[in-house]
């Protein structure tokens, strides 16, 4: 995503590069520097979502191992704190992805034909 983000912000950076007109080529260079920032926050977002999904799919991975012999009431009894673990790491998870869909659609509103 960020080396695909860069080439498209070269790419339009350079177009604004070749705009004679000043007036536009400035109103240009506005528009791409509001986008490159919310890319950037869009960005971030993602990798903190990505940081909280380690600890969660660790649990789940150690749960599936954990029942994938012992399907029994002592085994199911002996996850129970990892699943306690799981369902808290899935808090973070959540508000992470939340977070970071929120931060695309303030982007996707700066790219909207519908924005001023």
């Amino acid at each position: 995503m960020a080396s695909d983000g860069q080439q498209y912000f070269a790419n339009w950076q350079k177009t604004i590069d070749g705009i004679a007109n000043e007036s536009l080529r400035k109103k240009s260079q506005k528009r791409l520097d509001a986008v490159r920032e919310r890319y950037g926050k869009v960005e971030k977002s993602l990798v903190a979502a990505g940081g909280k999904f380690k600890p969660f799919l660790s649990d789940l991975g150690d749960i599936s191992a954990a029942l994938a012999n012992d399907i029994t009431a002592g085994g199911v009894k002996a996850i129970k704190s990892t699943v306690s673990s799981a369902n808290w790491n899935y808090q973070g998870v959540s508000k992470a992805v939340n977070d970071a869909l929120k931060e695309m659609a303030k982007m996707e509103g700066l790219l909207s034909t519908k924005a001023k």
